[in-house]
């Protein structure tokens, strides 16, 4: 089954509201949360280790965790909302789901909306309209927020930790563990979050693969669809072909 509607895309988190397809084994750099739109709408996980979740309505799974998903049955839709791990609502939503994936939607401060309402389009873009664009946790080290923004501005340049760690006035080992301290990932996980991030934009303005895989950094189209697919368990083209981009 493949995912159709629409994506909205910005700083701290993405937002998908349509019919949710298939997806191959794969593990993102963010914390997910699903809604479906209604009771029918429902998911199976199955994650690496053979462990089965659902069918469910409601899904929250950590950045890193690797999983799978199905839709139970026909036509289910719904809401995926995938936040940055360091924006200030995936710091709410990592700590409610520490200690794994959760069929229970955990309490989130600070949302216009109780996620278990979105239930229509017009309620999935009330919430990405206050999701995208939040911004980074304050919790972030000054080291780690700096080397994010030399580090975005040079996705299409090949940016190094080596390199950011340089301009940013710090050793490369120091960053490192700032790094993975703060945002519980390596450099390399999320500059490949960041340039597929990039890389659905440039496609939303009206680039091709090839070109938004280009201008993301990406070695080529093939770089950029094994990345897709660890990250989504979907190709490039299986995620972009029945969604419009916001």
């Amino acid at each position: 089954m493949q995912w159709s509607g629409q994506a909205w895309l910005g700083s701290g988190a993405i937002v998908f509201w349509g019919e949710v397809g298939d997806t191959s084994m794969h593990a993102h750099a963010a914390h997910q949360l699903f809604i479906g739109a209604e009771e029918s709408s429902t998911i199976a996980v199955t994650l690496a280790d053979g462990r089965s979740l659902g069918p469910t309505r409601l899904l929250a799974i950590p950045s890193g965790v690797t999983h799978r998903t199905s839709p139970v049955g026909a036509g289910a839709r719904g809401a995926s909302v995938y936040l940055d791990v360091d924006s200030a609502a995936g710091r709410g939503l990592g700590a409610a789901i520490a200690d794994g994936p959760s069929t229970a939607v955990p309490p989130i401060d600070d949302w216009p909306i109780d996620p278990r309402s979105i239930v229509d389009e017009e309620s999935a873009a009330r919430l990405a309209g206050h999701l995208v664009g939040l911004g980074r946790g304050a919790h972030i080290h000054p080291y780690v927020t700096a080397a994010q923004r030399s580090t975005v501005v040079a996705l299409a340049q090949s940016p190094t930790l080596a390199g950011i760690a340089a301009e940013t006035g710090v050793s490369a080992s120091h960053l490192s563990r700032l790094w993975r301290r703060d945002l519980g990932m390596s450099f390399n996980t999320w500059l490949r979050w960041e340039r597929l991030r990039e890389a659905a934009r440039l496609i939303g303005a009206g680039a091709n693969i090839t070109d938004a895989a280009h201008g993301a950094g990406f070695a080529d189209g093939a770089h950029a669809s094994r990345v897709c697919s660890a990250m989504f368990g979907l190709s490039p083209l299986a995620l972009t072909a029945g969604l419009t981009l916001i």
